[in-house]
């Protein structure tokens, strides 16, 4: 099983980011990633939702492929998020799993990694930081 540390900077292919910070917080049920605008419409009688990730080349990004999940958040608040499935790389290697669309930017990280993610796949060294890009 691979390590990493409480900070890890990760890649999101698909959405064509190659490197952004993450905060890996074993606290937090699923991870997160900051987006702006996000808006639900109806196409040919299917919903979407698009949203815009400032990090990322490309900008705004639409899918019909997304869930609703009511989250608490970090201040005990509970919220209701759109969650959508990214794949996320980490020591060469791709990982799927559900991301929340949240603001985070009052936040250090764009990116929160939780527990989904981590389960089965890593431990978390909280004393280490940036294992997965220095392994690579």
């Amino acid at each position: 099983m691979k390590t990493l540390g409480a900070r890890e900077v990760i890649s999101l292919p698909v959405l064509g980011i190659d490197k952004i910070d993450a905060r890996v917080d074993t606290g937090a049920k699923s991870s997160s990633i900051h987006v702006e605008k996000i808006e639900e419409h109806e196409k040919n009688g299917v919903r979407y939702i698009s949203f815009v990730i400032p990090a990322a080349r490309n900008g705004r990004f639409e899918t019909d492929e997304f869930t609703v999940k009511r989250v608490k958040s970090s201040n005990g608040e509970i919220q209701r998020r759109y969650a959508v499935k990214i794949t996320v790389e980490l020591y060469g290697e791709r990982y799927k799993t559900d991301f929340t669309l949240a603001s985070r930017h009052n936040m250090k990280f764009p990116v929160l990694l939780g527990r989904r993610i981590l389960k089965n796949n890593f431990i978390v060294d909280v004393s280490k930081f940036n294992l997965s890009l220095q392994n690579k």
